[in-house]
């Protein structure tokens, strides 16, 4: 039985008011954003496990943020934290990359 759901407290939202995403220009869903990261040379031969996508606005529109967790090379049955992959949400153009591979060791 859910007793309570929280929010997070968001001034920022409130002082300007929240942004809706235009749905007009989200062309890709999650599953293609996390093909085209995992596409990304530096990711070759790592073996990312898991992936959180947000669906975010940005200056330039819809984006999707993804931040990707991969097995450790000594230990496979860890993971960690090695990073994000920003792409556009209108046609998968990797617009940051920021991964830490020194992060598996």
């Amino acid at each position: 039985k859910m007793v309570d759901v929280k929010r997070p407290f968001r001034v920022i939202e409130l002082a300007k008011g929240a942004e809706e995403i235009d749905r007009e220009k989200v062309k890709i869903d999650s599953d293609e954003a996390i093909e085209k990261a995992l596409a990304e040379p530096i990711l070759k031969d790592i073996q990312v496990k898991s992936v959180e996508a947000r669906l975010e606005n940005s200056k330039t529109g819809p984006v999707w943020r993804l931040r990707l967790w991969a097995a450790k090379l000594n230990k496979p049955s860890e993971t960690s934290d090695i990073g994000k992959v920003t792409l556009t949400a209108d046609d998968a153009t990797v617009i940051e990359t920021d991964i830490h591979l020194n992060r598996l060791d």
